[in-house]
């Protein structure tokens, strides 16, 4: 498991951002160094499913066929007015790929779409790609 950090490897933030990443994960994760040489497009370009919060790397990254999942939960959360994903679109709550809810039942099943081959919900690539490019269209019209 890779973590792509938001903070640079000299930002006073970033260890901050390590220790709560290795909390939650129980230290079984690696962290991406974010330099010239290695950027977050290199770490989605090499992962089989990426999962996150809305950001416009994941956004970008289902745009270009990457498997992700989405956990638009920052309102939640944090108690901050945040956006729901597909954002300015008027997307569901809840798709098979994301989820605006703290719900571990629905977690569980928006990772199995992806990673769970044996999983009968479980998502093709080729279904994949026809799910995506309709709701990417959406993105980007709205």
């Amino acid at each position: 498991l890779y973590v792509i950090p938001r903070n640079g490897v000299s930002s006073p933030d970033r260890v901050a951002e390590e220790r709560y990443f290795t909390r939650i994960l129980g230290g079984s994760c690696s962290f991406m160094r974010r330099d010239a040489h290695e950027s977050g497009y290199s770490a989605i370009d090499s992962a089989d499913v990426l999962v996150g919060i809305d950001s416009t790397l994941l956004y970008e990254a289902a745009a270009r066929g990457k498997k992700v999942d989405f956990f638009t939960i920052r309102e939640e959360m944090l108690g901050i007015k945040a956006r729901e994903f597909g954002w300015p679109s008027n997307m569901p709550p809840e798709g098979s790929f994301w989820t605006n809810r703290v719900a571990e039942n629905k977690f569980t099943e928006v990772l199995d779409v992806m990673i769970d081959p044996f999983n009968p919900i479980s998502i093709t690539e080729e279904a994949l790609k026809l799910e995506v490019e309709d709701y990417y269209k959406s993105w980007i019209t709205e």
